[in-house]
Order: C-alpha cells, then structure tokens, then sequence
C-alpha cells in the first residue's frame, strides 16, 4: 500500500515535509521537500537552536521527526550531529593497490605508483562567478582499469605539495598557455610525476556532473598508531540518557524531492544524512550552490556540508588531540540529481552493493513562482498502481511568459489522473492578498510610471531571490534611462544564473527570460563596511564582496565590456541617474545616499500580516521620515509567488483528482469552502498515516 504524512508545513505556511512511503519489503521512502520552520512560538533572532544539541532541540520544538529504530526516519540525520568523534590521521599502513570506486559509486580511491599517472592537458580559463581558475586531466591506469580525473584549482595545493612542485613557475606556465593548454607545459608536468617512479600515491575523486574530481592527494600512509588518551564526553551519551534508542543506521529513506530554493522547503536538508540523494531542477540548484558560496547560514550545508565535533591530531604532537576546525575539515558534496521540466526519473537506490529498482517513478514539472527554476512534481508508485501530485509553491499570475509553464504543468497534471493532490495554499484567505496588484506584468507598468514621475533617486525592497521581481525593476529602470544597482550577493547569482544558461554542459532547457540579462544597465554596488574607505580588507567575510576587489575582476569587466563595480557615494552623487535595490537591513545606507527631496521608496513585499513584519514595517517607515522621504512618496506594489482563492479552484478542478491535501497555509480549513468538482478535502493532521 502507498501511505502520505505530513510533518511539517500542517497549519502553517512553510517548513514542508511530506514522507511518502511504498510499505513493501526494502522499497525506501521518499520525502516531499525538507523545510525549515519559522514557527514564532519559539525562536528569535537571538534564540535559535544549539548546534551541539541540534537534532533533539529540533525534536523537542516539533521541528522534526524523531528517528526511532522501525521507523521511516531511522538513520535520516547526520551522524555527527549526535557525538564528537576522533578523526585519526595516522592508521596502518594501506597495502591494497589499485582503482576502487566504493559502493554507491560516488568516491574512487586510488593507490598506484606514480609512473602510472599522465597528465592530459593543463587549462587556464575564466569564470564569471569566480575569477580565474586552473584545471588539470589526469588519466589514471592500473591492473587494466583506465580513469580520466580532473584537478581543479580547489584543491592544486596538495597535487603541488606532493610532487614537490614550484607553485610560481606552475601557474606562469599554465597561465601562458591559455585556455587551449600547451604541449610543453605537458610534457613539464609528466617529467615531474615520472620522476616518481614506483613511489606510491594515494588519490581520493569524488564524481560530480558526470566527471571524477580529486579532492586528495597524499603519499603511503604512516606505518605508526597512537593510542589517544584525550577525548571529549559524547552528546551522543546525553541523547541516549534521554531517548533510549540508536538513532543511526541504514537511512530509510532514498531521496527529497526539492520543488525550489526557498529555505521554509529545503533549509533542514544540512541535517540529512548525506546518503540520501536530494532531486532538484538544474535552475535549483544553482541558486542552492550559489548560496553555498556566499556562505548564507540559512543555505550552508545544503549543497556541501563538513562534519562538526571532530577530534584531530596537533601537528607538532599527534599524540595529542585538538577541535577540529574548517581548515582541518574535508568538504564534502552532496548527492544531487538534477532535472530539466517534464523529464522523467525512476528513484533507484542502492542497498549494501546491490542496487535496487526504487518503488516511485516521478516527472519534475516547472512551474511559475516568485523564484526560478520551481517546480511540481508528478509521483507514481508503480508497484501499488497510486499517483500524487505535489505543487509546491505556485501560481498563474506571475509574468505572461511564465504563466504558461503553470497551465502547462495544470494539463499534465489533469491527464495523470491523479489519485492524490498535495496543494499549497498560502493565499487561500483574501487577507494575504492586501495591496497586490493583480498580476507581474501589472506591476512592471505601475513602478515604470513611478520611476518616470520621479527626479531624485529611486529605491525598492524586495525578495532577494525573486528574480522575476528584480527583473521587472531592471526594465522599468532601462525605460526611464536609469541603471539599476543591485547588492554584490545578487548580481553574483545572476551572473552564476547567466553563465549557467549559455555553458552547453550544464544542459540547462526552459524558458528563463525572466533572469536579468548582464549588460551595462545592470550595476553592482558596494555599501560602506569595516573603516569605510571601500578597502578590500573590510569585506573578507563577504565572499561576493571580495571578489569584486580581485584584479583579474576587474579586468573580467573590461574584456566582457561589463560595467565595474560602484560605490554608494556614486549612486549618492548621481541619484537621478539610478534605482537601487535597499533591503531591510541594508537601510543604514540611507545615511551615506542622504536621497535629495522627491525620492521615491518602493516596497515590493507584502503588507504587514503579524506581529513581526508589523514591528519592521514601523521601523522601515521611521528610517524614510529620519530622511526626509515623505509619506506620499512610499509606495507599496507588490504581486505575490502564491495562486489566490480563484486559482486554487481552477488548479484543483482542472487536475481533478479524489483527494486534496491542503499544506503551506494557515487556513486548511478554507479549502473546505472552494467550489470544487466531486472532490474529497482531507485536512492533514501532523504525523498521522495516511493510505491511499
């Protein structure tokens, strides 16, 4: 039989968690997105869980599943959140030559001689998102087993370290070689490796995109063992004191499938195993990766993670034990399958060695929502002959080039003929919906008229991901003859989105008009930070930032004719000339811009609808009277990312399946007064069962 809970997003809108499962022997469940919840009850700004004792705060508030042993969640979270563990350097010696890939076929450990290692080509290549990089193919051949494995400048210091390499004569030969590569520097490169001989290295690959990636490079590993005597009191002793069961095993679920890259739907996957593999749209997962290099809190580990509460050796006595640190702790990528819209999967596993046909088959779907690259999904359990659809988050009102994707997505659906239909339903209460305009491209010509009756400057708030968003603003800025200026953050995501969209082998297909185009109307701009003399000192912990600072940056601008980077006293010097993204907390800026009379705010987020954005509101509306920004020149324009009342009823009546689940709202219960076909409503309860 096929069974649907929910446990998380009951009742309230966000932190989505919806487990399916296919109960027949060794068939491992699937979640529908892993959320994080922003319930108020609890948490502040100050308040937030404890990383030492993350998975039982989060259990304790409701956040998560409890892993007990028999249940779907046994071994879904990370085994590091439960205990410190050592991390021993020194171990015996390996013996054991030879390619071995390991049992999920995502890391090959490699122990041959050196004179079995050839350099391929060595590459110097630009990339808008991180400057210049370097890049070396290896083929690897032992026992009749050939590899082809890529170094990548991430990780250039141990291949340099290891053969004795000089770092500055290494990049001037690359460099000069060019993207093209150079049969010289090749042959340079062999010469040193062969001059190794028989001496034995160790290469640790990860494979990512479709390719084998080094991560590691050492030599024979030490002969010699410690026993350590220092250690630290396990939390996993306090877990066990508390809750009397192992919380690690086998993950009984194999994959989450991520309908975008919001974090209320993706958040809490850093607490995931890593064995489970998370499904996402190609577009995702850029938007997952770039926040990874921003290092957003809220995103760290999704994508990437490294382990906590490691004990290592001290390096001038390995007798002895430290904390280990970022520097001394391998990251690790995450298993991510990404899908283009309307393509298929079957969610096979692995089970020991042996791999297992999955019982789901799904269709990823894009659809329309205040962030690229959303989707639904299509999901059929194909032993037991049952089909759910999932939304996610979406809409119809959204930009007239995107709102096709949504009826689109609406047909299929219909023909898919579903047995279940798991909806959202954030704006289903007519209140959510206070001062929006009726659709994107409405909103698009109202802040053109208002940037056009405007002669000082022009700032707005509004999602950071919201892209459709930000470029409605672009447009409306291009037609009044201004540039838009956006934070570092956000022109590096466009930028990644960009580059993404034009490389060939990122495969990305679709329509994405809706991202902003690079060109010369489109600026990034640097606030005042640390001394506030715009020194690249000040900005070290803002990856988007520093990179501005780069030389090799500055002259990626020049070549690719793109604008360079301004500073805020610019836009202050020059307001009639551009609109400028000012989130809520980059409104200390306001002091250095000092907006001359006739300066416009525009607020393109919701109204207030609790407590919290009540409290904001009235702070935000303080800093504009502080600056002299009257209150006949706030504007509040705004269209939202979810299907209003109307549109859920043509959602659902066109799709037509038996049985709704309301998620993602505040008022399940409304769902019960839509004027629906002979379709049954089942509002979800928290952890209850439920078989289709």
């Amino acid at each position: 039989m096929t069974t649907i809970s929910f446990w998380g997003g009951v009742g309230k809108i966000g932190g989505n968690k919806i487990l399916v499962s296919s109960e027949n022997i060794n068939k491992k469940s699937i979640l529908l997105d892993f959320g994080k919840d922003f319930s108020k009850e609890y948490l502040d700004t100050f308040l937030s869980p404890r990383k030492f004792n993350l998975i039982e705060d989060y259990i304790t508030l409701g956040f998560i599943p409890e892993p007990k042993p028999g249940s779907p969640f046994h071994g879904l979270y990370r085994e590091d959140l439960y205990y410190f563990k050592q991390k021993v350097r020194a171990a015996k010696k390996v013996t054991k030559l030879g390619i071995i890939e390991s049992d999920n076929n995502k890391f090959l450990n490699i122990h041959i001689p050196c004179k079995n290692i050839e350099v391929l080509e060595a590459k110097y290549y630009g990339n808008p998102q991180f400057g210049y990089n370097i890049s070396i193919v290896f083929s690897i051949e032992y026992g009749g087993i050939r590899e082809k494995i890529n170094l990548t400048q991430k990780h250039l210091d141990k291949f340099i370290t290891f053969f004795k390499i000089d770092e500055d004569n290494l990049f001037t030969l690359i460099k000069k070689a060019g993207l093209d590569g150079a049969e010289e520097i090749k042959e340079s490169l062999n010469t040193i490796i062969k001059a190794f001989g028989d001496k034995l290295t160790k290469i640790d690959c990860s494979f990512f995109n479709e390719k084998w990636y080094i991560f590691n490079i050492s030599g024979e590993v030490n002969k010699q063992k410690y026993d350590y005597k220092q250690n630290y009191q396990r939390n996993y002793e306090i877990w066990n004191k508390r809750f009397g069961y192992d919380p690690i095993g086998e993950p009984q679920i194999s994959h989450v499938l991520i309908t975008h890259s919001h974090s209320d739907h993706v958040s809490d996957i850093k607490i995931l195993d890593p064995r489970v593999i998370n499904v996402s749209s190609k577009i995702s997962k850029e938007f997952l990766d770039h926040f990874e290099f921003i290092q957003s809190d809220t995103f760290t580990g999704i994508t990437q993670y490294m382990e906590n509460f490691i004990l290592v050796p001290y390096r001038a006595d390995l007798t002895k034990l430290r904390r280990g640190y970022k520097r001394d702790i391998e990251i690790k990528e995450r298993s991510f399958i990404t899908l283009n819209s309307n393509e298929e999967l079957t969610l096979d596993y692995f089970l020991g060695e042996k791999k297992v046909l999955g019982a789901f088959k799904i269709k990823f779907h894009e659809v329309d929502h205040s962030t690229s690259g959303a989707g639904a999904y299509l999901i059929e359990d194909i032993e037991n002959n049952k089909r759910i659809i999932y939304t996610g988050d979406i809409r119809i009102h959204g930009p007239s080039n995107l709102k096709q994707k949504t009826l689109n997505f609406i047909e299929i659906g219909r023909k898919f003929e579903s047995d279940v239909l798991i909806c959202e339903g954030t704006n289903i209460s007519s209140s959510r919906e206070k001062g929006e305009v009726e659709s994107e491209d409405i909103l698009e010509e109202k802040i053109t008229k208002i940037i056009e009756e405007t002669n000082g400057l022009v700032m707005f708030a509004c999602s950071l991901r919201d892209l459709s968003r930000i470029n409605s603003f672009s447009k409306a800025a291009k037609n009044n003859r201004r540039k838009l200026a956006i934070m570092p953050n956000t022109y590096k995501l466009i930028e990644r989105l960009n580059f993404a969209l034009k490389d060939k082998k990122y495969n990305i297909k679709g329509d994405y008009s809706n991202i902003p185009p690079l060109d010369k109307d489109l600026v990034p701009y640097i606030s005042r930070k640390g001394w506030g003399l715009y020194e690249k000192e000040d900005y070290t912990y803002s990856p988007a930032s520093k990179n501005m600072f780069e030389e090799e940056t500055k002259q990626d601008f020049e070549i690719n004719n793109q604008v360079k980077p301004i500073t805020i006293d610019e836009i202050a010097n020059n307001q009639g000339l551009y609109v400028i993204y000012l989130p809520f907390w980059s409104l200390f800026s306001l002091i250095d811009l000092h907006p001359v009379p006739g300066s416009v705010f525009i607020h393109s987020k919701s109204e207030p609808f609790e407590p919290e954005m009540e409290l904001e509101h009235e702070k935000l509306m303080n800093w504009l009277k502080l600056v002299k920004i009257e209150e006949r020149n706030f504007y509040q324009v705004h269209c939202s990312g979810h299907a209003r009342k109307k549109d859920l009823e043509y959602i659902i009546n066109q799709i037509n399946p038996k049985v709704v689940f309301p998620i993602h709202t505040q008022f399940p219960n409304l769902f019960l007064t839509l004027r629906l076909n002979d379709i049954k409503i089942i509002i979800p309860e928290y952890g209850k069962k439920y078989i289709i």
